[in-house]
């Protein structure tokens, strides 16, 4: 007999002490949205130049919290 059991997917504001082992934290409620865009600033002359953008769903390396088990990708 074979079972599987679907991964569950939360909001980032979930409280993360409260949340099963291996879920998926995903910004369902539009969160990261208002932190879009290209930020500059200048320190003693030097032009830094942030670019944050979002992506959903790409690939990346996985990572565990030690403390809780939780899979952030």
């Amino acid at each position: 007999m074979f079972s599987c059991k679907a991964q569950q997917t939360y909001p980032l504001n979930s409280d993360y002490e409260e949340i099963p082992n291996n879920s998926y934290i995903k910004d369902l409620n539009n969160e990261l949205a208002p932190y879009i865009g290209t930020y500059k600033a200048n320190d003693q002359g030097n032009e830094i130049t942030l670019f944050i953008t979002k992506e959903d769903n790409k690939p990346t390396k996985e990572t565990i919290n030690n403390f809780t088990g939780m899979r952030w990708s």
